[in-house]
């Protein structure tokens, strides 16, 4: 009975919860909430551009203290830190800070429209600059908004945000910049808002108006080596399970295909009846037929591969049944085919392939797989390449961050390609807390290195008052939670069940003073380790993703964002949590 009561209670608690939102369910405890599915936080630049499919991410806003508010509507409340930003007040708070050797008399004037003109000095050689101090938090974001006005004939407005006035613009932490918006995180307590004209003009002039720099304070995640950005993508819900690294025809040997024709095989574009794109192979004494290599198996794994193949032709050819078209093998080991006349009522021919040794899988497709072939007239498309012995729905592969399923919505998510990127935040002040609970939900497509999803610090080994969630934890089939007041405990969970590909909810649990790391996969706890660790609260670190402190064990997968919450959550409020990250993966 007290079990039963205490279910139903949790049940009555969650159902309260339902309309909740982090905010809500949280309150003050909530400390980060990345959430990749609110377009208004995801950037493609420090410009402020939103992130679209494919494109690069090179900044995630943090909700955390907006309490339901939108970006907007935060910084609205956000005090000014320029002061005379509408140039009301005249000149008042800005200076001249011409370049050296020039002079600041006529460098700054009115313009007249009622905002600033700055203007180079007659030798054209040293431009002007408009200057003002702006007061920062080191760590903190900020965003700089303003409009150009006139300049005069060969000028460039331009403005950068730098150390000094007039400094350094190759170490300035926004340089040279010609658009009208841009965020910046600041390194020091004090930076200058510097406004010029510039390229060698004698007297050019530039104008500026409605100049205006608020911070948006909390952990946002970002990056700015473009190499180093995590794309933005998209996965049916539920996670991808096609390992085929390109699927769809982009060419007559397709993006990530090698042609293996002993001769110039006749191959051309053509749709199957399902709608899937294909391509036509038409035989005449050659081998057409093409090879993808993008899995590498160990011995004892067993995978299936489909395709599709319907005739290409408008009357009877000679009788084609019984020719190979679908074929698996690892170099060395099993070699497996499947021929034409095998397919099932829909068109779909499937193999099941256990590798008998370690190496490289070749998937192979076409009428030439046997030999030169002659009067072969086919289409062949949808290939698909999975684990496990069970042919599932056809998963259309565009790019590693673009896999859709016809019928299963597409969920926004960013994509670590498991070689360089990653993402960092600002040191988050978290000392006031023992306790710390991670929610997070992902897709590890890999399971060959140990990767790092989520680490506060830049290395738990050498930090105290740490904690990090890994995926996996090893060079196997885990994922793992690990705490650390001085002493570091980890929670390790390794099975087969979560082999990679595999989608899953994952909390952290970490109590320094409990001796407590917890981790929950799925809404249910599968380790716990009770190991010292040591005294002290969690630290100032900033949070990595993807990466150990930017430069190991990258993480190989996808990921749909996190939130991370000081103290320990009631039954209630993690199961809503875990619910909240369930309903956008669909990993149980």
């Amino acid at each position: 009975m007290r079990l039963a009561s205490t279910l139903l209670a949790s049940a009555c608690a969650i159902a309260a919860l339902g309309m909740a939102t982090p905010h809500t369910t949280f309150g003050a405890g909530l400390k980060v909430w990345h959430d990749v599915w609110d377009p208004d936080t995801v950037f493609a630049d420090f410009a402020g551009t939103p992130a679209t499919l494919g494109s690069r991410v090179a900044l995630v806003l943090d909700k955390s203290l907006w309490n339901g508010r939108t970006r907007a509507q935060e910084l609205a409340q956000q005090p000014e830190l320029v002061t005379n930003g509408d140039f009301s007040d005249g000149l008042a708070g800005w200076t001249a800070a011409p370049a050296s050797g020039s002079v600041g008399n006529g460098i700054i004037s009115q313009s007249s429209g009622g905002g600033i003109r700055v203007t180079n000095d007659a030798s054209g050689f040293n431009f002007g600059l408009a200057s003002q101090a702006i007061n920062c938090v080191p760590g903190c974001l900020y965003k700089v908004t303003l409009s150009r006005g006139a300049t005069s004939s060969g000028s460039l407005a331009f403005w950068y945000v730098g150390d000094a006035p007039n400094g350094n613009q190759a170490t300035a932490v926004a340089a040279n910049i010609t658009t009208n918006t841009r965020y910046f995180l600041a390194t020091k307590a004090t930076h200058y808002l510097n406004l010029g004209a510039y390229v060698n003009v004698a007297n050019g002039w530039a104008e500026w108006d409605n100049i205006s720099v608020k911070a948006l304070p909390g952990p946002h995640m970002a990056q700015a080596s473009t190499a180093q950005q995590p794309f933005y993508g998209r996965v049916p819900r539920g996670g991808r399970r096609n390992l085929l690294t390109y699927t769809d025809p982009d060419a007559v040997v397709p993006t990530g295909w090698t042609d293996f024709s002993a001769a110039p095989p006749g191959k051309s574009f053509a749709a199957l009846s399902n709608g899937i794109s294909g391509l036509r192979f038409q035989s005449s004494g050659n081998r057409p037929r093409i090879s993808q290599s993008s899995v590498t198996v160990t011995a004892g794994q067993t995978f299936t591969a489909t395709v599709y193949v319907e005739p290409g032709y408008t009357a009877p050819p000679p009788s084609i049944s019984g020719n190979d078209v679908l074929r698996l093998f690892v170099s060395g080991g099993a070699d497996i085919r499947a021929s034409l006349g095998q397919e099932d009522e829909n068109g779909r021919l499937t193999l099941v392939y256990t590798a008998t040794v370690g190496g490289v899988l070749v998937f192979q497709y076409g009428p030439g797989i046997d030999g030169p072939v002659t009067g072969h007239d086919v289409v062949m498309g949808g290939a698909q390449l999975e684990t496990g012995s069970t042919a599932t729905a056809y998963q259309k592969v565009l790019q590693p961050y673009d896999v859709t399923e016809a019928g299963v919505p597409s969920v926004p998510c960013l994509y670590s390609d498991g070689v360089d990127d990653g993402m960092v935040t600002p040191p988050l002040d978290l000392t006031g807390t023992d306790k710390l609970a991670v929610f997070t939900a992902v897709e590890k497509m890999s399971d060959v290195a140990a990767g790092i999803l989520i680490e506060l610090s830049s290395n738990m080994a050498s930090n105290n008052g740490s904690i990090f969630v890994a995926a996996p934890a090893a060079s196997n089939a885990s994922y793992a939670s690990a705490s650390k007041g001085n002493a570091q405990s980890t929670a390790s969970y390794i099975n087969a069940v979560v082999a990679a590909p595999n989608t899953a909810v994952l909390t952290g649990l970490g109590n320094i003073s409990g001796d407590r790391a917890t981790l929950r996969i799925n809404g249910a706890q599968v380790a716990q380790s009770t190991v010292d660790q040591g005294t002290g609260n969690y630290g100032n670190h900033p949070l990595y993703y993807f990466r150990r402190g930017g430069t190991s064990l990258p993480f190989n997968g996808y990921w749909f964002g996190d939130m991370i919450v000081a103290g320990i959550p009631s039954p209630a409020q993690i199961a809503w949590a875990e619910d909240h990250y369930n309903r956008i993966a669909g990993a149980y």
